[in-house]
């Protein structure tokens, strides 16, 4: 049976008193981060943002991938995007999250090449 997770790209949207994040758990359970699309944020922070939702125990992150693996080197398994993958999934680790959403460019043509270069990234 499948899942539907309700919630929103990101927290910072979310108007109220106190911190946005904790409101922002006490209603939804789910929330993809999209600030990990423009940066790679510090663990230390990724660890405040699981802290935050802890009373919420269905609480669940995604975590959308960093723009330079999807758009700079476009899934090609390369060592620059291997590291940036590794950050990733660290944070992922904290969080306690299983997804990561993979955004890629309008450009992005899905041939031999790109098909060959993903499945070796993903290996």
């Amino acid at each position: 049976m499948s899942k539907i997770y309700i919630g929103t790209g990101g927290w910072q949207y979310f108007n109220s008193e106190g911190d946005p994040l904790i409101n922002y758990a006490k209603i939804f359970d789910f929330c993809e981060i999209n600030t990990t699309f423009y940066k790679i944020p510090n663990e230390e922070i990724c660890k405040l943002w699981r802290k935050k939702v802890e009373f919420n125990k269905n609480f669940i992150f995604s975590v959308k991938a960093y723009k330079e693996i999807t758009h700079t080197y476009l899934l090609k398994p390369i060592s620059k995007n291997l590291e940036l993958f590794d950050k990733l999934e660290r944070i992922c680790n904290i969080l306690n999250s299983d997804m990561i959403v993979f955004q890629t460019p309008n450009e992005f043509k899905f041939d031999d090449k790109i098909i060959q270069d993903i499945n070796e990234f993903f290996t």
